[in-house]
Parts: C-alpha cells; structure tokens; sequence
C-alpha cells in the first residue's frame, strides 16, 4: 500500500479518528450538491488533509463552455489541492447541550 499512495498519505489516513460512515472512494461521491468532506493533497506542502464542506458544481460559461470541479479545491481562482482521493459525509451537528459547553 505505501508504494502505491506514499507514506504521507498512509500515515495520514491512519491517524484519522474513527469515523461512523468513514471515507469512502471519491467515485462513489454525490455529485447533486450535497455538501461533504473531502480528502487531497495539498499542492503548496506536498501534505493530504481534509477539505472540509465542499460540493460538485456544474456550470457553464457565458461562450456554453461547461465546467466541473469540487468546490472547496481552489481559494482565489488558484488550484490549491490536486484531486481528491476519498470524501464523507459531514458530521452530525453537536447537540444543544455540547454547543454551549
């Protein structure tokens, strides 16, 4: 496996805290606009690390030019991570009680 995804990246999908759903393959994500976690490398440290509440977006320019791409990968039109490699669901909002605490 650390031949394949490099020893970044295993390690840092080992230390990941259990998650209830987990991460999954990106293949498998919605691409509808339901708002998830993603996991890529961060192009500027060479580093894999959540991106958190991003989404699929399909658009078109003003020239019928279609675009596609997840949402959350770019700060300021500049690509900031490559593709992603897996993504989850968000986590469930705390309830009422932890909010406060």
């Amino acid at each position: 496996v650390a031949s394949v995804f490099g020893p970044d990246r295993v390690a840092a999908l080992s230390t990941l805290p259990a998650a209830p759903q987990g991460w999954r393959d990106i293949s498998s994500a919605p691409k509808d606009g339901t708002v998830i976690d993603l996991w890529a490398r961060r192009i500027e440290t060479d580093r894999y690390e959540r991106v958190a509440n991003c989404h699929w977006s399909d658009m078109s320019d003003w020239d019928g030019r279609e675009y596609q791409w997840w949402s959350g990968l770019h700060v300021h039109m500049h690509r900031t991570y490559d593709e992603p490699t897996h993504w989850r669901p968000l986590p469930a909002a705390p309830s009422k009680g932890e909010a406060q605490s």
